[in-house]
């Protein structure tokens, strides 16, 4: 792959460090990885190198596996872990880690955090690990009707919406009221509202004016530090100002409707976006792609 020899044969340490910004475990599996490989210069000696630290924990135990390129991982202690080391992946099932060397780690720990279990164990894994992640995963094993547990949760999850690192929210908690963690419509606009906001997905009802701000966010965007942006959610019933907005902005959009719904339209002053909206045929769930489409491709 041919770049410009001011890129291609950028000194090492800035390399690494381009590395240490944009690769994670995600993009390595969709083939950034190798593409990287091909690039003229000393690019393919150090991504060959560059390295990182999964950290997975179960009912079962744990492991603590340093990954190498695209080479199988290999297991090594928590206090061997380097301070200039990172853990880019964090998997946590069903029970608080107990290790004794714990707090080696969490200083370390950033990129992605998936965690799953009772809202309780939610509660206390979201206490124990920092707020450093930019990928936030959630999945409840079942319904809590303990108003304290929900609303811990609550507090728990606008600390991290937030968070100046977060940059994707998926979250899935079974069987949760659409008036469940309306408290939360706030720091949901936050997240989207950023410029370097990824993805917002729930299978609980978020507030309609977070998709309204997340639009018009889009639209008032002079340029992008992204590629793509999604939302995928379920939503509150517009009323108001919101359903004002809906009938000017959507004019053939109806809540009534009983057919899917989709939309495309270009960026006003940028051809190669385009915004998607698709809307189930039940008018509950909404999906949302802001897409780089070059105009060409389409």
């Amino acid at each position: 792959m041919s770049l410009h020899n001011d890129f291609a044969y950028l000194a090492n340490d800035i390399i690494k460090d381009i590395l240490e910004l944009f690769l994670n475990p995600q993009n390595l599996k969709s083939g950034l990885f190798d593409n990287i490989l091909k690039i003229n210069g000393p690019w393919s000696a150090v991504v060959k190198n560059y390295s990182y630290l999964e950290f997975l924990h179960s009912d079962q135990g744990y492991e603590l596996i340093v990954c190498t390129g695209n080479e199988p991982g290999r297991g090594v202690l928590p206090r061997d872990a380097g301070k200039s080391d990172r853990v880019r992946n964090t998997v946590c099932s069903d029970s608080l880690p107990k290790l004794r060397d714990l707090h080696f780690l969490l200083p370390l720990m950033t990129d992605r955090l998936s965690i799953r279990g009772t809202l309780k164990e939610l509660n206390s894994m979201l206490e124990l690990f920092p707020v450093s992640f930019s990928e936030l995963v959630i999945t409840g094993r079942n319904y809590s009707t303990h108003v304290d547990e929900v609303r811990k949760l609550e507090n728990l999850l606008t600390e991290r919406l937030k968070s100046r690192h977060l940059r994707s929210f998926i979250c899935y908690l079974p069987n949760q009221p659409d008036q469940e963690f309306t408290s939360l419509d706030d720091s949901f606009r936050c997240l989207v509202t950023k410029p370097d906001f990824e993805e917002l997905t729930t299978n609980f009802a978020i507030g309609f004016n977070v998709i309204i701000a997340a639009i018009e966010t889009w639209r008032a965007r002079p340029n992008f530090t992204v590629l793509g942006q999604k939302i995928k959610v379920s939503f509150r019933t517009p009323h108001g100002a919101e359903l004002e907005w809906m009938k000017r902005t959507f004019p053939d959009w109806t809540t009534a409707s009983s057919a899917a719904w989709k939309w495309t339209e270009p960026h006003p002053t940028d051809p190669d976006r385009c915004l998607k909206i698709g809307v189930s045929s039940d008018s509950r769930r909404i999906g949302i792609q802001f897409c780089y489409a070059p105009q060409d491709e389409r």
